[in-house]
């Protein structure tokens, strides 16, 4: 067995000394003060060879130091806030179940006058059968009422002048052909927000679903050409009555290119015509009158007036008397 020099230890320690100064002497590395192992060696030899990257190591090192020490400045007012933001929306929306009751018949008790305002309105609409207007009226009562319990009859009253208004909109919006405006106010007034149990509405939508009950054809281009046939027939018959008879032939016409087979129109055309027709009879009569009183009067013979000097006068067409009176002096 060979044996261990007892100044081999001696011996490592002076090497560990003497390159722990050359390393703090050349480069000043923080890493060299670590064991001297092979890994330790190889990083101050790499650190030796690129003394940029030991710049560059000190400067991050640095850098996420002072990044770190004002960390606390920003992120402490931050929790601050938050947390008294969190304070307030807490207080501000804990409410217990007796204080929204409460706060829920403060509102509805505000909101009784301004409901009872609009059904008076409503009910005075009605009377002048403005039924627009009523029926928005009544709508708007209905809301402000929240029910029959609280607002006693005055939520009933409303209801029902909702629903009567709104029956009355629905049949002009059929007359008018608009089917599907009228089938929208009736499934409004069924709901369960105003009265389900109308029956007037229940019987009118009822009338709208059963097929051939309306004729649906009649669309509301069509009822607008109804409207102005209507009121051309009524100029026409103006014009005739004041006797503007080509005028109102014009209207007639008129109507007739809307409607081609509208028979109210050619009865006035032919009330024209036989007007003019019984006028061409007079002035037939009367032409052929005054011709014949003229042929009539030529064959009247003068009257003497005696006394009287100069020509005779006479009646009828004058007339050459010289002829005459030569065949009488021979």
């Amino acid at each position: 067995m060979k044996t261990i020099p007892q100044n081999f230890g001696n011996i490592e320690q002076k090497e560990t000394k003497i390159a722990k100064g050359s390393c703090w002497g050349a480069h000043s590395l923080p890493a060299c003060v670590r064991a001297p192992s092979s890994r330790a060696r190889g990083i101050w030899r790499a650190l030796a060879t690129n003394p940029l990257a030991d710049f560059k190591q000190k400067e991050t090192k640095l850098t996420k130091a002072g990044f770190l020490r004002g960390l606390p400045r920003i992120f402490v007012p931050f929790v601050i806030f938050c947390n008294c933001l969190f304070f307030l929306c807490a207080t501000s929306f804990a409410q217990t179940p007796d204080n929204v009751a409460e706060r829920e018949v403060q509102r509805r008790q505000a909101a009784m006058p301004q409901g009872e305002a609009a059904l008076e309105r409503g009910k005075t609409a009605m009377k002048a059968k403005n039924y627009t207007l009523a029926n928005e009226e009544f709508k708007t009562a209905v809301g402000y009422l929240p029910d029959s319990v609280v607002s006693g009859k005055a939520h009933d009253e409303a209801v029902d002048g909702f629903c009567k208004s709104a029956v009355v909109l629905a049949q002009a919006r059929i007359a008018q052909g608009d089917y599907a405006g009228a089938e929208a106010i009736l499934n409004q007034v069924l709901s369960n927000r105003y009265n389900p149990n109308c029956r007037e509405a229940q019987e009118l939508y009822k009338h709208l679903r059963t097929p051939g009950y309306f004729n649906k054809t009649i669309t509301p281009n069509f009822i607008n050409k109804v409207e102005e046939v209507k009121q051309l027939l009524t100029d026409a018959d103006g014009f005739y009555q004041s006797g503007q008879y080509d005028l109102a032939m014009k209207r007639y016409d008129q109507v007739l290119a809307l409607d081609p087979y509208n028979t109210a129109a050619r009865k006035g055309q032919e009330k024209i015509d036989n007007t003019k027709y019984q006028y061409g009879e007079e002035a037939y009569d009367e032409t052929r009158a005054r011709h014949l009183w003229k042929v009539e009067g030529a064959w009247q013979q003068p009257v003497r007036k005696y006394g009287a000097v100069g020509p005779s006068a006479a009646i009828g067409a004058a007339r050459d008397l010289g002829g005459t009176a030569l065949v009488s002096k021979k």
